[in-house]
């Protein structure tokens, strides 16, 4: 069913609340905003998009609260989602950063050599060079190096690895749930 909403951009607006509460350190209620935009842009136009960045919110929203097994599980699901597709060069970029996100799990999780499948797949299929994280940790990897989550950090903020930026913020379209909505 299509949501009665102009445009079915309802959803756009709700995702931003949740990228504002991610920022403000709810996580639990940012999950449940983009939870529900995924519901909502499901039933529109160019879900697939919205799909895909929204599933990268809530993985990033999940990392942030060391749910490093649920990541996991999403990274899995985009992936096994992404292979059945029509390959392009945007979802072979989206399927090499899931598995840079996966592999960056594992290493959180202490699983070095799952770490290390991951990261030589992203490469594999994107090329080096492209995902700079992913050169980076299977370097260390390959040379035996112990990684610390601060170094992992350290490279992600340097990268631009988190989609959920506040200088990408669009408060003004930012939307509420009504309270009947709320998880809580």
């Amino acid at each position: 069913m299509k949501t009665p909403f102009k445009n079915n951009t309802l959803h756009l607006g709700i995702a931003e609340k949740g990228k504002i509460l991610t920022l403000d350190g709810n996580y639990p209620l940012a999950l449940h905003y983009f939870r529900e935009a995924i519901r909502l842009c499901s039933e529109g136009e160019g879900a697939d998009v919205f799909f895909q960045h929204y599933s990268q919110c809530v993985m990033e929203v999940l990392e942030h609260m060391s749910a490093y097994d649920e990541v996991l599980d999403y990274c899995d699901k985009v992936v096994h989602h992404l292979d059945v597709k029509v390959q392009s060069d945007f979802s072979n970029k989206l399927l090499a950063s899931t598995l840079e996100r996966a592999g960056i799990q594992c290493l959180y999780l202490g699983d070095v050599d799952s770490a290390r499948v991951y990261f030589d797949s992203a490469q594999k299929r994107i090329g080096k060079g492209r995902l700079p994280i992913t050169d980076r940790l299977l370097f260390w990897l390959i040379r035996g190096y112990a990684i610390t989550k601060k170094q992992i950090v350290d490279l992600q903020k340097k990268n631009g690895y988190f989609v959920i930026d506040k200088s990408k913020l669009r408060p003004d379209i930012a939307i509420d749930l009504p309270s009947h909505n709320a998880p809580f």
